[in-house]
């Protein structure tokens, strides 16, 4: 794995869990609540990328549904 080892790999992904547990809407600013989401997804996507079954980074597009 690049720089992280894997028990950072795993205690990354713990805390990242934590976050997620931790998500809820908030209704004075709305905004946050898929701000934070999208952040979580991101780094769990550049853990997966890293972490990969070879270890080397692997790009997987997934299409969300937009909103509009």
């Amino acid at each position: 794995m690049n720089a992280m080892t894997r028990n950072e790999t795993w205690q990354r992904i713990g805390d990242l869990a934590d976050r997620v547990r931790r998500l809820c809407p908030d209704h004075r600013n709305p905004e946050r609540f898929h701000i934070e989401k999208s952040e979580i997804e991101h780094e769990l996507r550049r853990l997966a990328s890293v972490a990969g079954p070879s270890g080397e980074a692997a790009i997987r597009v997934i299409r969300t549904p937009t909103h509009g």
